[in-house]
């Protein structure tokens, strides 16, 4: 295979049986995005508890869960 791909595989896919070859590919691949979008959403919320965080500090009042105790 001269898939650009190919070049971004772990050195066990060497070891892979050819008829295995292209299954495991797809399920590397596969796993690899899973990844990628799993490190997307967890930078997204991060970045939106920043932002959370941000307003707070400028706003602390608007961010209140409960209301301030006795009176």
């Amino acid at each position: 295979m001269t898939d650009s791909s190919e070049d971004d595989l772990p050195e066990e896919a060497e070891e892979v049986p050819e008829e295995d070859e292209e299954e495991v590919i797809e399920e590397h691949l596969e796993a690899r995005e899973e990844a990628q979008e799993e490190r997307a959403e967890a930078e997204k919320e991060r970045s939106e508890k920043r932002k959370e965080e941000a307003e707070e500090v400028v706003n602390p009042d608007m961010h209140r869960d409960d209301p301030p105790e006795g009176g």
